[in-house]
């Protein structure tokens, strides 16, 4: 049985009749999509035939596209809290904020996967095809172009001011992020130690700051004392590249909406959990072997450890690496290790992978890297359980997709002969007893609050 037949890879199922309501908008959500990318298209000025500018986006706009569902939800829960408040917003149009911010929010994250495949040799996109990195980058540019035009179409001059304003920010951030990741995030960085010299602008530091989650550093500091320090600069980058696309169209929206009540900072640091729990999922999905056939929007199966085979040394990698550390040298050779020393790209046999697969389960380090996106879900959720101005439901359900989603199957599919028998290690290990206690403690803070406040 597929892990698809449990859950989706971003939204929580559609419960069956009977058993609970659907959220009207998100019925109505692709609908809303599609008008606005009507809108879009015709403002388009090249080849007719040209299907590759808007490739990504109609993809994402017919795959549940988790962005502008967070977007519209984020405004429907400042509504409800600044009703209950008895504030009064600045605007509450509807189609600027269930449409329109939502419809940029996806056409912003489709212009970053063009740059995403040119970076990460994703989709074919490699050194060895430059005719699909030319078609990327022109796309790209031109889908950037037509979406400023847009915005100046769709909103209020006023209003397409602030919009584009936090449009070019998420831009740059990602990118400062991507330029992070290039430098300091790379195996050559992380067994040099150079990642410990990296610096950035005041700005960068404030918004990348992760002594947000000081426990969960400590944590990792106090079981891997070598290279600990390497959780901050993965941390840093994760936040520019994946965090600040939710949390500056979190900013967007209050700064449009004119809230300034007692959610607003809840509302900001939800964003940034939420998008950390993101990434690391992301980073759990790419060590899934390509015979699971787990395709994305950005992605084809065949995508299977792009990071490791691109030198990039995401959090279950880091993990392994350390826990790896200290193994007798007459153990078995660490293919993984072996990878992250090879040629930029390399090609990967189903025996390779089927094996690195197994190498990062048997040294714990990806079943700790889940938990560790478990965690940031439950810090995600706490923050809105804390304000408990208004019904937050529909945003605290994005964060179960960090307990059970696709690739989580995988890991877990008792069918598998080893799984069983290396969760159970894992689980006996003394860093599942302290990832337990750190996402244990924000949980229940949650649940306590929430029998306070039912």
């Amino acid at each position: 049985m597929t892990a698809s037949k449990y859950v989706s890879r971003h939204l929580p199922q559609i419960p069956k009749k009977g058993k609970k309501e659907i959220p009207a908008y998100r019925l109505r959500l692709e609908t809303y999509l599609k008008n606005e990318l009507t809108k879009l298209k015709k403002l388009h000025v090249g080849s007719p035939d040209d299907a590759h500018t808007f490739l990504l986006l109609d993809r994402k706009i017919a795959d549940k596209p988790v962005r502008a569902f967070f977007a519209g939800e984020i405004f429907a829960f400042i509504r409800r809290s600044a009703q209950q408040e008895g504030l009064l917003l600045h605007t509450e149009d509807s189609h600027l904020f269930r449409q329109v911010i939502p419809f940029v929010t996806e056409v912003v994250i489709s212009i970053q996967y063009f740059h995403n495949q040119i970076l990460d040799s994703k989709a074919g996109v490699t050194c060895r095809n430059k005719k699909q990195i030319d078609q990327n980058l022109l796309s790209a540019n031109l889908l950037k172009e037509y979406l400023y035009e847009y915005i100046e179409q769709e909103t209020a001059p006023e209003h397409a001011g602030i919009i584009t304003r936090y449009v070019r920010r998420i831009f740059k951030y990602v990118d400062v992020g991507q330029q992070t990741e290039k430098k300091w995030n790379t195996y050559e960085s992380f067994e040099q130690g150079s990642y410990k010299n990296r610096q950035f602008h005041p700005e960068i530091e404030a918004f990348a700051n992760p002594e947000r989650v000081a426990p969960l550093l400590e944590t990792l500091r106090r079981f891997y004392p070598e290279r600990g320090d390497y959780a901050d600069a993965y941390l840093q980058r994760i936040a520019l590249t994946s965090a600040a696309l939710f949390v500056l169209n979190a900013e967007m929206i209050l700064e449009l909406s004119g809230y300034t009540g007692n959610a607003r900072q809840p509302i900001l640091e939800f964003a940034w959990f939420y998008g950390m729990m993101q990434q690391v999922i992301n980073d759990n999905a790419d060590v899934v072997p390509s015979r699971f056939n787990h395709e994305t929007t950005e992605k084809t199966a065949s995508d299977a450890f792009s990071d490791a085979r691109n030198h990039n040394v995401t959090l279950p990698l880091f993990l392994h690496l350390e826990n790896m550390r200290h193994v007798p040298e007459n153990y078995e050779p660490d293919l993984v290790k072996s990878i992250l020393q090879r040629p930029f790209h390399v090609t990967l046999t189903n025996r390779e992978e089927e094996r690195m697969f197994l190498e990062l389960r048997t040294s714990g380090a990806l079943y700790l890297s889940i938990d560790i996106g478990k965690y940031f879900a439950a810090m995600a959720q706490n923050c809105l359980t804390d304000a408990a101005l208004s019904d937050c439901q529909s945003l605290l359900s994005l964060c179960e997709v960090a307990d059970w989603n696709r690739y989580i199957y995988d890991c877990y599919n008792k069918k598998d002969p080893h799984n069983k028998r290396l969760r159970k290690r894992y689980k006996d290990s003394p860093l599942y007893a302290a990832m337990s206690a750190l996402t244990g403690h924000a949980k229940s803070a949650a649940v306590q609050h929430q029998m306070v406040n039912p």
